[in-house]
């Protein structure tokens, strides 16, 4: 018998040999795998005979691992599939976050899986399942009213989320694969419009008078002009440092910290001429706030403005202060078609203005820095009427070969006294290659037998490709000419 004291209390407990027997609260269970190994697992039972049937069911898998009735793998899953869904999501956190993922974006993809879970009624990894998941989304959809939008990135996120619980051998399949997404396009409930440039510019104004500390609302006005000749989204500009601003250069550039992106891959952004004079004096003013106006004698030491951040006291988020200031420029939001001005229109217009400015497109995705082409195309550039009606007016003038056709037509109606001739726009190209003196020159020399070998049609008896009526093939002969030309036209009457 062993006796001893811990924390003002006194213990006892049998000896064996030099280990002393404690009586624990569950019962722990020992049993021989599939490899021929011991194993030594608490069975987290109170109970002894609840622990006998999990030792069982131990038993019974390494059984059937060795018949070869499934594999070492499969019931590896089988066992980790027993996990809690609240477990397995703190390391899916940790693992998004080793992967450079922001803690929001950790925040909110947890609380989705938590919710889908909680609604479904999941409690471990293997009561996850396609037709629960279905059903959950669809009373959503029908109860809440969610966007087409919510309800494809519900559906994203929890295939990520099975995927990585897969590829982990958590679960055998993922169980959110191949589900059916809404269209997005048919059901928008967000819509931002593009920008002029005159709104921009009012925005900006708006934004520099509208405040009542000036220095706050100089930093807020020229992070718009920054965000708006150069693309930058409202946290890429906000966490920008003045390090990043890169002036003396002769192509003066913004340069984007891989950690401070999107897409955690980091750029260099060329500045518009007038968004770098603006900053020149912007940073002069910006390094003496730092240093304090203390007299000529007291100066900054070299490099510790450098780190400091770019603008001084932006808010984290912009949407309220944003729409304060569009709606001091006299801009509606929305406007009658639904659209709305937020701070991300200004992305918008950038892309827009490059468009509109002939941008290579693959210019355009570098500026934008998107993964495709398409993306920056179809969500992004935007096209006002007037761009619409200036590419139309570009189109050659074609009034002028309609009149040739006519006349073209009318022409070859006054040849033929037994048929009405339509001769399509390729039939008037093939007689203009050759002038009309040359195809009936021979009629113009005397040569009635060849003029009237012109004029006679030979109805071929072939259809004319769906256009109704049977193909005419009049040769045309001259006497310049080694071979035969043909001009096709139909057996239409004359409208």
């Amino acid at each position: 018998m062993a006796r001893w004291e811990s924390n003002g209390r006194t213990y006892t407990a049998d000896v064996d040999g030099e280990s002393v027997i404690i009586e624990g609260h569950v019962y722990y269970a020992r049993w021989r795998g599939a490899n021929g190994l011991m194993y030594t697992a608490s069975t987290g039972c109170r109970d002894k005979d609840m622990a006998e049937q999990w030792l069982s069911r131990k038993v019974d898998e390494a059984e059937r691992v060795i018949s070869g009735v499934i594999t070492q793998r499969e019931a590896n899953t089988a066992d980790k599939s027993q996990k809690l869904i609240d477990d397995v999501l703190e390391i899916w956190g940790d693992d998004l976050k080793a992967k450079g993922r922001t803690a929001q974006h950790i925040r909110e993809c947890k609380h989705i899986v938590e919710n889908t879970a909680k609604a479904c009624g999941w409690k471990k990894l293997r009561d996850m399942e396609r037709n629960a998941f279905e059903g959950y989304l669809k009373s959503r959809r029908e109860a809440d009213d969610i966007s087409a939008r919510t309800y494809n990135k519900t559906i994203a996120l929890m295939h990520s989320f099975g995927r990585w619980c897969q590829r982990r051998g958590m679960v055998m399949v993922n169980p959110f694969t191949g589900l059916e997404r809404l269209n997005q396009k048919m059901d928008r409930r967000y819509q931002r419009r593009t920008l002029t440039t005159a709104e921009v510019s009012a925005i900006i104004t708006a934004a520099r008078t509208r405040a009542v500390d000036a220095w706050k609302a100089e930093n807020r006005a020229m992070c718009y002009m920054l965000m708006a000749s150069s693309g930058l989204r409202w946290r890429e500009a906000r966490d920008l440092r003045l390090s990043d601003i890169h002036l003396e250069t002769k192509t003066p550039f913004i340069e984007l910290r891989a950690e401070g992106t999107k897409n955690r891959k980091g750029g260099n952004i060329p500045l518009h001429g007038a968004t770098a004079a603006g900053l020149v004096s912007f940073i002069k003013a910006r390094e003496k706030s730092l240093v304090g106006d203390c007299g000529a004698s007291i100066v900054a030491f070299p490099g510790t403005a450098k780190d400091a951040p770019l603008f001084d006291a932006l808010p984290l988020e912009i949407s309220r202060v944003f729409a304060a200031d569009v709606k001091a420029a006299g801009l509606k939001s929305p406007d009658e078609s639904g659209k709305v001005i937020d701070a991300h229109c200004l992305r918008y217009h950038f892309a827009s203005e490059l468009a509109r400015a002939g941008c290579p497109v693959h210019i355009l995705q570098k500026l934008m820095r998107h993964s495709t082409v398409d993306l920056s195309m179809r969500v992004y550039v935007h096209s006002t009427l007037d761009d619409l009606a200036g590419a139309v007016s570009a189109l050659p003038e074609i009034g002028a070969d309609v009149m040739d056709v006519k006349q073209a037509a009318e022409a070859m109606a006054d040849t033929t006294s037994h048929t009405t001739l339509n001769p399509t726009l390729a039939d008037v190209k093939t007689l203009h290659s050759t002038s009309f003196d040359a195809v009936y020159g021979d009629s113009d020399r005397g040569d009635d037998k060849a003029g009237a070998q012109a004029k006679t049609p030979v109805n071929t008896g072939d259809s004319d490709g769906g256009r109704g009526g049977n193909r005419t093939r009049i040769p045309l002969r001259g006497t310049d000419f080694k071979s035969v030309v043909y001009a096709y036209s139909t057996t239409r009457p004359r409208r």
